[in-house]
């Protein structure tokens, strides 16, 4: 077996940890967008802009490669603060 191939055998779990936890957030900031109503949103615009921004990165540019528990733990804090 290919050493790249057991490095990531090696990290299963570590990523399967991380797989639920964007699981959770996903679910999280999907509940949020799909519950609000539409008087409600105007009230906490300004959470939602920023919660947006926080989760930019890990749209954008964290890769597996990068050392994401740190985003993943901020991100459920501040997505569930909403």
């Amino acid at each position: 077996m290919p050493e790249a191939s057991l490095k990531i055998y090696n990290k299963a779990d570590h990523y399967r940890e991380h797989v639920w936890t964007l699981d959770e957030i996903v679910f999280m900031y999907n509940r949020i967008q799909r519950e609000l109503h539409k008087v409600e949103r105007p009230l906490i615009l300004s959470q939602i802009v920023k919660m947006d921004q926080d989760l930019e990165p890990g749209i954008n540019s964290l890769t597996w490669e990068n050392d994401i528990n740190s985003f993943l733990k901020s991100s459920k804090t501040k997505v569930d603060k909403v």
